[in-house]
């Protein structure tokens, strides 16, 4: 997926996906968590999570032996408008779908992706090379 567009974000992968540079982002498209999926007690607005970011990445992460280049992003703590970023750096879940048709879905369910590692995002490759 090496893309010569200017990333959207830089990842530093912190535990289980430690690398020597940042992860460059592109952010894909919005998705939401259907909690009900896991939670069915759970009514009203809490039942859907809008906070969800797909976006590509290169490097892409290894996952036994596959190449991932598409994940979804979800904010530790506090929800986020992906839209205007307004501080630095954002704190986030790396989620590896395991749908084949990610892209063309609007809502996921808990069952349908697994937490890769955790990260944080910078606007500039400095910022992130210096977190790592």
């Amino acid at each position: 997926m090496t893309s010569y567009k200017q990333a959207d974000f830089y990842l530093a992968a912190t535990d289980a996906h430690r690398l020597n540079a940042p992860i460059k982002g592109w952010r894909i498209k919005r998705i939401r968590r259907d909690v009900r999926r896991s939670n069915p007690s759970t009514t009203g607005s809490a039942a859907i999570r809008d906070d969800y970011l797909l976006i590509g990445v290169d490097p892409p992460f290894e996952v036994r032996g596959r190449e991932i280049y598409k994940v979804l992003l979800a904010a530790k703590g506090e929800p986020i408008s992906w839209s205007s970023i307004e501080r630095w750096p954002v704190f986030v879940y790396i989620l590896n779908p395991q749908v084949e048709d990610i892209e063309s879905r609007d809502l996921i369910g808990d069952d349908e992706f697994v937490v890769l590692d955790w990260a944080a995002l910078f606007p500039n490759i400095e910022e992130a090379s210096e977190f790592l």
